[in-house]
């Protein structure tokens, strides 16, 4: 019951329902092995077993209809999990990638658009904006004598000195603006290449991290269809069956 509630509601042809529902069924699934094991498939492979123990335990070697029906049961239902998990695993992968390829691709166009604001009309106007009022701020600062020696003695020593070097001399502080103002671009440009190299890093590591995950689903998988098969094919009592059914006749 706790399965099938991840179908709901039903958007089979979106990526993002689709991952979404591979990657809880996933989740869900390494729980299982971690948490509860593989009591499912152990419920199951008992169920087997005991079917076989009590068909061998009888001198015809047949089942009785009830035996049958309870095998094929179990054989079905394992049949359909072992499938279900199987298809789970390849369509997770794919979904994964789509979605790592599409967020790539988000990382880009987020990063070529702020690489694009930094030549805009508009950053020019806000960096002018931004060094007009450095500028008076430092300039209203020498002016007040008192408020100038309570900042420098305040301040540490490195920008104490800049601040002495910009009362004694005004044109180094033009300098000082002008030569920031030119690192500003090349310093913004940096971190943009620097966020966007780690944004897609760690993209790529949940991406790696969610196709590994899918290993869980490929674990069941290979159980439930491993016990399908042993049910279906009779088992290591086939053979023996099939003796009996031989001399009976």
């Amino acid at each position: 019951m706790r399965w099938t509630t991840l179908l709901f509601p039903p958007n089979v042809t979106q990526v993002s329902w689709r991952l979404g529902f591979t990657s809880q069924a996933i989740e869900r699934a390494a729980r299982a092995l971690r948490d509860r094991g593989v009591i499912p498939l152990v419920g199951l492979a008992f169920v087997l077993a005991g079917l076989w123990i009590s068909s061998m335990a009888t001198e015809s070697g047949l089942d009785s209809p009830v035996q049958n029906l309870l095998k094929s049961g179990s054989v079905i239902l394992a049949a359909v999990l072992g499938v279900t998990f199987l298809l789970i695993a390849p369509i997770h992968a794919a979904d994964t990638i789509r979605s790592r390829n599409q967020a790539m691709r988000t990382i880009d166009q987020q990063a070529s658009q702020a690489e694009t604001r930094l030549s805009s009309a508009q950053f020019e106007a806000g960096l002018e904006r931004r060094q007009n009022q450095f500028k008076s701020q430092i300039e209203q600062l020498i002016n007040s004598p008192s408020d100038f020696d309570r900042v420098v003695s305040q301040a540490p020593e490195e920008q104490a000195d800049l601040l002495r070097g910009f009362k004694e001399n005004r044109n180094s502080l033009d300098e000082y603006v002008d030569r920031q103002a030119r690192n500003i671009p090349t310093q913004a440009l940096q971190q943009i290449r620097e966020r966007k190299q780690e944004a897609e890093k760690r993209t790529q590591e949940r991406a790696v991290k969610s196709i590994a995950r899918s290993f869980s689903s490929g674990l069941l998988a290979i159980g439930y269809l491993g016990i399908g098969w042993t049910g279906l094919t009779g088992g290591m009592g086939g053979a023996r069956k099939r003796r009996r059914k031989a001399a009976a006749r």
